[in-house]
């Protein structure tokens, strides 16, 4: 029997996410771009694109047998790799994407990291060809691949800790950068959202920096998310904290760490149920995100079904947040964030 076809992956962008984080002794796993694909059974990683020299020198003495380019156009033309990773600044994105849906031959895939584009108007102009693509174009929401986050979706579907009440979600740093994680998730673990409303504290200046009640589509769960803003620069902080009728389950440290809470006889006060504490069942979260992602992505060229991130998933991000910006420009207004 033959062997299956391996597909020659490119990374446009040698930064931190596309190659350089293999570099950090405390980053586990695979953590770039360059490294799922040189690991997967099905890719051969052929080239990688950046404008900056040092990147394409350090690429190039962790990956020898790839070739390096500090132009895109270039590349493309010279290596045709079937897939294309977008790991570029966000300001890059939408021209880069613009290149792949004219060059020919075009690529059989394409993994871009968040956002799509720059900006919800930037995107739109883009949106037609995007669409029409006969291929997967694959948006890096990386939680949509942890086993952490899919078994808690399945379990809040299937109401294993009861209905759901309330979820708390924790951020710092900016709203296009951290909380658009947070957005995608709880769409990913809970359902389509549809309306935002900012709260205090306003932002003096920086509307990236939101604070906000999020509500969820019909026929999804009738509780409201709040998304809360850190404004600290001592540490960096991302977790959910979902409040059930019997349990609560937070995804604290990035979702490393899964912790669950059971209803049970309150310790210290008669006829009272408190919370207490109980092994999670969910493992160990946010592992081999990449890894899981590059593998969904070859699943789709040979099955023509879309991925677990998509398109549409990168649009409904910039619409969420672009609703969200308007909300705290006027003060706390409710708007739809469709």
């Amino acid at each position: 029997m033959a062997e299956p076809k391996k597909y020659r992956a490119a990374v446009i962008g040698l930064g931190q996410i596309g190659s350089r984080y293999a570099e950090d002794a405390k980053r586990r796993g695979i953590a770039t771009h360059a490294a799922a694909f040189a690991a997967h059974p099905r890719c051969t990683l052929v080239a990688g694109v950046d404008t900056i020299a040092a990147q394409r020198r350090a690429f190039h003495t962790r990956w020898p047998d790839a070739r390096v380019y500090s132009n895109a156009a270039q590349m493309l033309q010279t290596e045709s790799p079937d897939i294309v990773s977008i790991a570029s600044s966000t300001d890059t994105h939408t021209e880069i994407l613009r290149t792949l849906l004219r060059v020919t031959p075009t690529p059989r895939a394409i993994f871009c990291e968040k956002p799509l584009a720059h900006s919800l108007g930037a995107l739109k102009t883009l949106l037609p060809k995007l669409q029409r693509t006969p291929f997967p174009i694959l948006l890096n929401f990386s939680r949509r691949w942890d086993r952490v986050h899919q078994a808690l979706a399945h379990d809040i579907a299937q109401k294993k800790h009861g209905a759901l009440l309330h979820i708390d979600t924790y951020y710092t740093g900016t709203l296009a950068n951290m909380a658009c994680h947070l957005i995608d998730g709880l769409r990913s673990l809970v359902g389509d959202i549809a309306w935002v409303q900012s709260v205090p504290p306003w932002p003096a200046r920086d509307t990236d920096q939101i604070s906000a009640l999020l509500g969820f589509a019909k026929p999804h769960h009738p509780c409201v998310a709040q998304l809360h803003h850190l404004a600290t620069s001592d540490y960096y902080l991302f977790e959910f904290d979902f409040y059930f009728e019997h349990a609560r389950v937070r995804l604290a440290d990035n979702g490393f760490a899964p912790q669950l809470w059971r209803a049970a006889p309150s310790p210290h006060f008669k006829n009272l149920r408190a919370l207490q504490p109980e092994k999670s069942p969910y493992g160990t979260g946010y592992d081999r995100v990449l890894e899981h992602a590059v593998d969904d992505l070859v699943r789709c060229i040979a099955t023509k079904k879309s991925p677990r991130c998509s398109v549409h998933d990168g649009l409904r991000a910039l619409q969420i947040e672009a609703a969200l910006i308007k909300s705290a420009k006027l003060r706390g207004r409710k708007i739809s964030a469709n």
